[in-house]
């Protein structure tokens, strides 16, 4: 269970490689504590700052996933061959796999 609990964390604190960001940090506005203890003090921190930081962290991941739409695009449309063929023109097809 120990190790469960590690694996979580871990995962929950590692910066997506799409979005920059933790999935944990997008969706509670703050990096996750390993422990209370660990910390003194906790800062205090104004609803709207808050609400700042993650309407910032929600603008930037939405920039984030629109370059790796555009990625995607290029590396799909590098690959694939635009097909010159018409409407009404005949065309063999292989259907061995089906």
């Amino acid at each position: 269970m120990d190790l469960l609990l590690s694996a979580e964390f871990t995962y929950n604190n590692q910066a997506h490689e799409g979005i920059k960001e933790s999935l944990f940090y997008l969706e509670y506005g703050r990096h996750p504590r390993a422990d209370s203890i660990l910390v003194k003090e906790l800062p205090q921190r104004d609803l709207n700052d808050l609400t700042y930081k993650r309407q910032e962290a929600l603008e930037q991941t939405k920039a984030a996933f629109t370059l790796v739409v555009e990625r995607i695009k290029w590396y799909y449309d590098k690959k694939v061959q635009s097909v010159p063929f018409k409407v009404g023109n005949k065309v063999l097809l292989n259907l061995k796999d089906y």
